[in-house]
């Protein structure tokens, strides 16, 4: 069923089975192939998942591909980025700074976050 999936994916048959048999698997699936086609509708079913992970970054990726900001347990930190990016954009940059001030030095972030803050620096 695996390689099925894998060459078939939307092969109706094989996604019942999984369903039935794994539905731990199936919405990971699920979740996979709806990222890939940035289909928002299917997003937005699994955000309300009992699986804590999948609700969360179904939820994550919706509102990415919406662009719009949004909290996340698991994403936390890129969600903080994110909102200060819009919120630079939108020329709140007090309020983007505070954001940024927010991730961890050590996270992966934190060197891409400097460098966004320093973008605001104003020459004189």
């Amino acid at each position: 069923m695996q390689k099925l999936l894998q060459t078939k994916p939307e092969d109706a048959q094989a996604l019942i089975i999984l369903k039935e048999k794994n539905p731990a698997l199936y919405e990971l699936f699920t979740y996979t192939q709806a990222t890939e086609k940035e289909d928002v509708s299917v997003l937005e079913a699994l955000s309300k998942s009992n699986n804590p992970v999948i609700a969360d970054a179904s939820n994550y990726a919706k509102s990415v591909l919406k662009k719009k900001p949004v909290d996340s347990i698991l994403y936390n930190e890129m969600a903080l980025f994110q909102q200060a990016y819009l919120e630079i954009k939108a020329g709140d940059v007090k309020s983007a700074k505070q954001k940024l001030n927010l991730i961890d030095e050590r996270s992966p972030l934190f060197m891409i976050a400097s460098l966004l803050k320093h973008s605001t620096i104003k020459a004189k």
